[in-house]
Formats: structure tokens, sequence, C-alpha cells
């Protein structure tokens, strides 16, 4: 077989694919891999193509794709071909990184190519693209993209239908603000910036579920407008990756609860809700969570505060020597990553820093900051204070006050003192607004500075605890190892190892 291109080095040739509901369409494919035989380079074999990254592999991966095995009998099973189709198209998924990975199974390019070459090369059609975006100026952050498509196969004369929803979590960077708004169902977060009616489920962590319930909708949508009244049967797929991921587990989730089948595979994603029942939990089994041992984010927002996700739950461990060894063999690079014993010791610590869900957004006892020789002066720098939390984007995370002051030391000369109550959770408040500031205007770099000067006045002690702590728990944490058990490409060969 002579082997496909790689990335997006796709022939000149142009073939115009008509929509899912021209009944003229030719539905043959005897490999069932997806693409019908009128354009299929190897109509008789299945194998869909090879996998690449930036030409950086030593070899290439077979990509085996079976659309039969989308209507499982009985009981869904992870499927790791399956999987590798799913991570490359969750990976593919990113706006700014459509053309990282390329799945090349034929010379052809469609007019939905621009929307998304690899879902084209997997075999879907009426390929769409959509930003899922607030309404009426609430819950602003709180949004997603998804590429949508269909595709209709044929087995033993009977028509199906298989619907794609591919989730990228991150159309803009004010997305970093959803992923840090665990919530809390207190009135201490409400008063934050009030109710949030789209949280429909508050055992679930708040941006996302406002997220999954938007993306929700937009999907069901789709599959009303494109559904085929001669399909015999019709399943949805569901994946994303890293922030994605947990949207997928929670569409996923919503798709099972409405009586929609389905196949979600997230990759990498974090944790999703407080839910304890595990019969509520385990019933999802459409569900499929892919993890790498040595991510942090898969432990997001924290097991301690009853965090988890529905599902199954799968995990691959690179560090493991003949893993390890498979991952070398790929990528011609030894696999960076902490340890889980190190990431434990790192969650103990973050548990004293944030010990409840609930208690992240109450206001810890109020410190004595400042001590003043008037009243007129103790008024002014607490205005001063509050002036710098506005600017911060932080006041409702900081209560500032003029008391009596309280030092038997400095009373006499100074009667009047200035208090300042944080809630523990204004310090990943702040980060995300560092975030996405930072990631939003490389240009002004003033608005940055004056947003860390402001900010740390009120987050430097949470800061400075959590450092603290990891040195108390000896936590042999390599930053730069964070990054790489996390990336695509490290997800699409642990699906097939996952276990």
């Amino acid at each position: 077989m002579k082997k496909a291109l790689i990335f997006g080095l796709l022939a000149a040739a142009v073939l115009p694919l008509a929509s899912c509901g021209d009944k003229s369409r030719d539905y043959s494919d005897k490999d069932f891999d997806g693409l019908y035989d009128s354009i299929d380079p190897t109509p008789e074999s299945n194998i869909s193509g090879y996998v690449n990254n930036d030409g950086a592999v030593s070899k290439e991966i077979s990509v085996a794709v079976d659309y039969r095995k989308f209507f499982p009998e009985g009981t869904p099973k992870y499927d790791k071909d399956i999987g590798v189709m799913m991570a490359i198209i969750a990976n593919n998924s990113y706006l700014s990184e459509r053309t990282k990975w390329s799945v090349v199974t034929s010379q052809y390019e469609s007019n939905e190519s621009n929307i998304n070459p690899v879902l084209v090369q997997f075999g879907f059609y009426d390929l769409k693209y959509v930003v899922i975006e607030a309404t009426d100026n609430k819950d602003t952050a709180d949004i997603c993209g998804i590429y949508l498509g269909n595709h209709i196969l044929k087995n033993n004369g009977l028509k199906y239908q298989v619907f794609m929803a591919s989730l990228e979590g991150y159309p803009s960077d004010v997305a970093w603000i959803s992923n840090l708004d665990l919530g809390a169902d207190t009135e201490s977060y409400y008063s934050i910036d009030g109710d949030h009616p789209e949280w429909t489920n508050k055992k679930h962590h708040k941006g996302f579920d406002v997220t999954a319930n938007r993306a929700y909708n937009e999907i069901k949508k789709y599959i009303d407008e494109k559904a085929d009244k001669d399909a015999t049967d019709t399943v949805v797929l569901v994946t994303g990756h890293s922030r994605g991921g947990a949207l997928t587990n929670l569409v996923g989730k919503k798709l099972f609860d409405n009586n929609i089948k389905s196949l979600a595979y997230a990759f990498n994603g974090p944790l999703t809700t407080t839910e304890d029942d595990e019969e509520a939990l385990y019933k999802y089994t459409n569900i499929f969570n892919i993890h790498s041992t040595s991510d942090y984010i898969g432990r997001y927002p924290f097991a301690h505060m009853g965090f988890t996700s529905y599902g199954n739950n799968l995990e691959y461990d690179f560090l493991n020597t003949q893993n390890a060894n498979y991952y070398k063999s790929i990528y011609n690079q030894e696999f960076q990553g902490n340890t889980p014993e190190n990431l434990d010791k790192l969650d103990d610590a973050v548990e004293d820093i944030y010990p409840t869900r609930d208690g992240a957004y109450e206001f810890e006892e109020a410190e004595q900051y400042e001590v003043y020789a008037t009243q007129e002066e103790a008024n002014e720098a607490a205005n001063e204070i509050r002036e710098s939390a506005v600017n911060a984007k932080i006041k409702n995370y900081a209560k500032v006050e003029v008391v009596n002051n309280s030092d038997v030391l400095t009373l006499e000369e100074y009667p009047y003192a200035v208090t300042l109550a944080t809630k523990p959770y204004s310090a990943l408040k702040f980060a995300s607004e560092l975030l996405v500031t930072v990631k939003m205007s490389d240009d002004k770099v003033g608005d940055v500075i004056n947003l860390v000067t402001n900010g740390l006045k009120f987050v430097g002690k949470y800061f400075t605890s959590l450092i603290a702590n990891i040195s108390l728990y000896d936590v042999e944490i390599d930053v730069s190892k964070f990054a790489t058990p996390h990336i695509q490409k490290t997800c699409v060969i642990g699906a097939m190892v996952a276990k």
C-alpha cells in the first residue's frame, strides 16, 4: 500500500462531496472505514491512514477505523482503535493547532477541509464550527468551540447515522477564568457575581457545567437539523482534550440521561463533579476518561474536595519501563513527567491551602494590615486598598475595614488599624485573571504590571503559604515536566496503551 502523505499535504485533486441528506449518494464502503469506496484509495483495507507529528517521529502509527464499532452490542467497552481516532480528532480541534496532527488517508480535499481537514479525512460531512457564547452577558467566560459533523453508514441493507461533536475548550483565553471557577452552592459564592441560572447541577464544577449545558444544546440542535429519518439507528460521538475533556465528560452524561446513544472519549480532562453515589457515577458506561498518571490536570479541582468524574476511568503510565520505551520508539525522545507519588505530595500541600470547596469562598479571619495615627489616615489607606482590589478584579474576594488597633505595643501612638480579610480562592481567581491578561495584553505591559502589583496585595500570602507547604511536604516537583504528560501527542499514544 502506498503510504499517504503527512500533514496537510493533500493532493490537488478536489472531489466535491455532497451533503449527507443527498439520497443519490452511493454509500458503498466495503471496509467500513468511513471513506466511501468512490473516494477511498484502499477500499478493502480499513487502515485509514498514518499519524505523524511535525515530522518528529521515528515511526508512524497506523489508524484502523471500523464504523460498525460505534454500534456495539450490549455495554460499550473501551476500544483502542476508537480511542486513537478520537484522540486525533480531539487534538485537531484547537482552532490554532488544527494542522498539528495529520491523518491523511486519501489524496483529496473537500470544500469542508477548511473547517476541519481531519474530520473530512475520517469521512464526516456537513461540517460546522460554532462557538458557544454567553447569553444576556452572564457567565461570559463559560464558552467553548464545537466541531460538528455526521456520517451515513450502510450495513446489511440498513442505514445508520454517526454524529461527531469535538469540543474545543479554548476559543478564547477567557476560558481560563471558567476553568478556575469551580463554584460553591453558598451565599458567599453567589455574592461574588450574583446567580448563575445555567448552572443546573450544583455538584458539578460551575464553569464546566454551564459550558457543557450550552454545548449540549448546540449539539442537540445540530442533530435535529441533520437527522436522517431513514436511519435505523444513530449514535453521537463526543471527544475533547484538556478543558474539552471535562466538557466531554458532562456532555456524555447529559446525552446518556436523555437516552441518546453515545460514546464519549475524554482525554486528560480535569475532574467534573462532587457526586458521591458510586452507582450514579459509574452507570455512564458510554463515557471513557483517559488520563496520564503523570498529568496534574487530571487531579484538578482536587479529590480532597470530593471531585471525581462520571463513567469509566483509564490510565496510561509513560514512566513504566515498557511504555517509556514505546514512547521513545515513537518520538525518539525520553518521556518527561513527574511521578504520581510526588503529585500525591503536591495534593497534600494544596489541601492545606484549599481544604474545602465551600470554605474556599468564605472570608478568612481578618488580619491587621497597617496602623495609623488618625482615623482619616486609616480611611484613606483603606480606600486605596479597595481601589487596588477593583483594579486587580478581585474586589469581591477582599474585605477591608478600619478598626481599633489591637497591638498593645503600637496602640498609644497609632490607635487606628486597617484590617484585610480575603477568601482563599482569591489566589486562583487572581491567577486566572493574570493568565488571561498576559495572554491577551502582550502589548500592554503596564496593565500586566498593575494587575500583578495590586493582586499580590491580596493573594500574596496564599502563594507564599503554598510554596512553604510544598517545601514542608518535600515535594520534588519539576515544573518543566508538567507540560509533556498533558499535551496532545502524549494522549494520542496513551490511547493505545490505556487500561
